[in-house]
């Protein structure tokens, strides 16, 4: 028996020889089921629910019917744009994945290495609009990678490069805390603030660079891919970049997606006066559907302001500063500063049903009253606090019309 079994695998192997082994099975991608060479996301976590799976990276998973990349399988979430509702992912390529929070390849993200079979983690779970296969950039090496943006210190592209993943609304004053120049050359090791005189932006989006921190004062957009000496007035004068957005149009500007955040009911309550650091119950329900809808739980109106007249928002009650990750007092990273715009994108979509009145945040300030206008620069404040960087602040329809 044990010489025929022997004869059986050596003609196979004379057969396998002779006409070439038989190719692996390619993967059917969008078919709803993951195969080897695939990378699939998860409706419910442990790998549950229905599945997407993908041969490819993509930089939109779309947000609405019958455009959006949808799960696909039986099972929970089955017809569902994946966008924002993915909780687990199964990675059945030869490469790592990366998840990101923003579409383009942008914000907080989770890299799944190769086979890694993983549920998302927090932050990533249910956010998440985009993915790319390969490695990520290696941010902060002093080498230009595609997918970041890089500062050069002298220009035509000379001397010492710092290279970013992300957007960094300060690039600060001094080391060993601030934003260097990384790599030999001229300028290795100084701060880029006010010493970069080029930019190579290798993102999928347009990238602005401040004359200000915070994002604020004279800028220079530079388009996906451009390649360029930065202008008078922002060579050697820059403090801060933001990918994906200009001066005007701000990190969350337009009509954005706000999130997965459900629709708030309409305020059953009429317009009033309190006095700080009570809210009126109009003020204090929206404060609640803030605080069950969004997960956002550090909102207050705030002590009274002596310095304020008397029928301010703030003084009256009717208004409420939100502050993201509670991070008051220093700039947004990244991932807080999406948090914030997703907040604030929530308040401006449901504003009819919440009686907000106008949303300031990042810098940008938006209003029932201007609505048509989107959002717009802030230029009643400055500095981290001033300018809302630290802190969405949402004001209702107050009866003395501030």
């Amino acid at each position: 028996m044990l010489k025929r079994f022997t004869l059986v695998a050596l003609i196979g192997a004379l057969i396998s020889a002779f006409f070439g082994a038989v190719p692996a099975y390619a993967a059917t991608a969008r078919n709803g089921v993951c195969e080897t060479g695939e990378f699939c996301l998860y409706y419910n976590s442990n790998h549950q629910g229905s599945v997407s799976d993908f041969a490819t990276s993509i930089s939109d998973y779309g947000d609405s019917q019958p455009t959006c990349y949808e799960f696909k399988s039986a099972g929970n979430g089955q017809g569902l744009c994946v966008k924002n509702n993915a909780a687990a992912a199964w990675n059945r390529t030869s490469q790592s994945v990366t998840v990101f929070y923003n579409s383009g390849y942008a914000g907080a993200s989770q890299t799944i290495g190769a086979g890694g079979q993983v549920n998302l983690n927090a932050g990533i779970k249910n956010e998440n609009a985009a993915h790319r296969f390969g490695a990520p950039a290696a941010a902060r090496d002093g080498v230009c990678h595609d997918d970041e943006f890089c500062l050069y210190y002298n220009s035509d592209h000379q001397g010492s490069v710092s290279d970013f993943a992300t957007s960094v609304s300060n690039y600060g004053d001094s080391q060993p805390t601030c934003y260097e120049f990384k790599s030999a050359g001229n300028g290795q090791g100084l701060c880029v603030k006010n010493n970069a005189a080029a930019a190579w932006n290798r993102t999928s989006q347009s990238v602005t660079v401040f004359y200000n921190s915070g994002y604020a004062g004279a800028s220079q957009t530079i388009p996906a891919g451009g390649k360029v000496n930065l202008n008078a007035g922002i060579k050697n004068e820059n403090a801060s970049h933001r990918i994906g957005g200009t001066s005007g149009g701000g990190g969350g500007g337009g009509g954005e997606d706000p999130g997965p955040y459900p629709a708030p009911p309409s305020n059953p309550h009429p317009s009033a006066a309190s006095r700080a650091p009570n809210a009126t119950d109009r003020t204090q329900f929206v404060d609640n559907q803030i605080a069950n809808l969004t997960g956002e739980t550090h909102c207050w109106v705030g002590d009274y302001r002596s310095y304020e007249a008397s029928t301010t928002n703030h003084n009256t009650g009717n208004a409420l500063d939100c502050t993201i990750s509670d991070a008051i007092g220093s700039y947004p990273n990244a991932a807080q500063e999406a948090q914030g715009w997703k907040l604030a994108r929530w308040l401006q979509k449901y504003a009819s049903e919440l009686d907000v009145r106008y949303v300031i945040w990042d810098g940008m300030i938006w209003s029932v009253a201007r609505s048509s206008e989107g959002w717009r620069t802030y230029t009643a404040g400055s500095g981290v606090t001033g300018g809302h960087y630290d802190h969405v602040h949402v004001s209702i329809q107050n009866p003395y019309g501030d």
